[in-house]
């Protein structure tokens, strides 16, 4: 469940900021 959590965070900060991870 984490990893969902952190690959759903990681693409939303990716959507607003240019770094994808």
């Amino acid at each position: 469940l984490r990893a969902s959590l952190e690959r759903l965070g990681a693409t939303i900060l990716g959507e607003r900021k240019p770094k994808g991870s």
